[in-house]
């Protein structure tokens, strides 16, 4: 299996004067999959002007290139999902998985792309005017597996901040050194060039390394805060999108965690993006919650603790991508108004989940179980 995670970012800067969209939270529609297994790249709803339809054209252009690659994976097979890590105010980051398997491929591989556009112009984000030289270093293009060529930054003060916080939250062990010696030899002539992409769960900008295929169980995204960046001098265009994340998560320090047996008073099973109605639900728009983790995709996160405020329940999850073994901490917070349904928020925009009885979902979920996971667990996979 050649498994490649692609990160497409889509990134708007706020400028100054008068604009409609830079300031707002972009509203975004699912088209119809692009092919067996390959979810579309979202569109914006009802474009309020030039920029946001190029941007929109521009999704569309993501997709034909998938569409070309996948067909020409011969006697094989391409999987994507796409999910959204920020929707604004400023930027919209939406994050891809593809999986891919194609006849004579020489062995599995990952890598991660990022494409940054401007809100207000619909053009490549420069992002030499959003972080300081300092963070940038050398400005390139990678291509990828399907033809798209995104932007990596090579900067040794980049680096230095990536591994400042690699692993952070895991137990130390002979694992984690390994990845760490191998990563550190990745910079042995110079800094590596890095994907970047925003993430308003994490606060501030995601850093990763494309890694060779015998070291893809080592790649791990790591979000330097924006109050690092403030401090490195990231511009008030780029700080300013992470002022809504900010303010909503700032009286979670000051709520009282609930007893360590809180629960999360929701129904285990399959939860659908309300916007889809249950027999048109693909796994791009599905999260599962077992009772005791949630699923997403290949993304198994495990449910370490949780603290209520009202109906707002915040997480400590413990995670795992289930193909390459990758494991991370995170926190989450969700809204939940009953038992039948749930609210994310990412950024300064929701969406809302509501759950799907087996029964109403389409044919390739009618032999799940709504309490274990759909995913296989790494290194029990067929």
């Amino acid at each position: 299996m050649w498994k490649m995670s692609c990160v497409v970012l889509l990134a708007y800067a706020c400028m100054a004067g008068p604009i409609l969209s830079a300031d707002r939270s972009v509203h975004l529609a699912v088209p119809s999959p692009v092919g067996k297994d390959i979810a579309a790249m979202p569109q914006l709803t009802a474009p309020v002007d030039d920029a946001e339809r190029r941007i929109n054209a521009g999704l569309k252009r993501l997709d034909l290139n998938v569409l070309k690659a996948s067909k020409d994976c011969k006697g094989g097979d391409w999987q994507r999902s796409v999910d959204v890590a920020m929707r604004g105010p400023g930027f919209l980051s939406l994050v891809i998985t593809d999986s891919i398997n194609c006849e004579g491929s020489a062995h599995p591989d990952s890598s991660t792309m990022s494409i940054v556009y401007d809100l207000t112009t619909g053009q490549p984000v420069d992002w030499t005017h959003l972080l300081p030289a300092t963070l940038t270093g050398t400005v390139a293009l990678a291509e990828q597996a399907d033809g798209t060529k995104v932007v990596t930054l090579a900067s040794k003060r980049l680096f230095d901040l990536y591994m400042a916080g690699y692993g952070a939250g895991e137990a130390p062990g002979s694992d984690l050194e390994d990845c760490k010696q191998a990563l550190l030899g990745e910079a042995a002539d110079g800094p590596p060039g890095m994907m970047v992409w925003l993430d308003a769960k994490g606060g501030g900008l995601a850093l990763q390394l494309e890694l060779p295929h015998v070291m893809t169980a080592c790649e791990e995204p790591v979000i330097i805060p924006a109050a690092v960046l403030k401090k490195e001098g990231a511009q008030p265009a780029l700080l300013k999108a992470f002022a809504p994340t900010i303010s909503a998560t700032t009286p979670l320090a000051q709520t009282t965690p609930a007893p360590a047996e809180t629960k999360l008073p929701l129904r285990p099973g399959y939860y659908v993006n309300s916007d889809a109605a249950c027999g048109e639900a693909y796994q791009a728009i599905v999260i599962q919650f077992t009772g005791t983790a949630f699923e997403e995709g290949s993304d198994l996160c495990a449910i370490d603790g949780v603290a209520r405020d009202g109906t707002s329940y915040t997480m400590t999850e413990k995670c795992q991508e289930q193909t390459k073994g990758k494991r991370h901490t995170a926190n989450a917070t969700i809204v939940v108004p009953d038992s039948g349904a749930f609210v994310t928020r990412v950024g300064g925009a929701t969406t809302r989940y509501r759950y799907c009885p087996i029964s109403s979902l389409p044919a390739s979920w009618q032999n799940s179980k709504e309490t274990v996971p759909d995913f296989p667990a790494f290194g029990q996979g067929g």
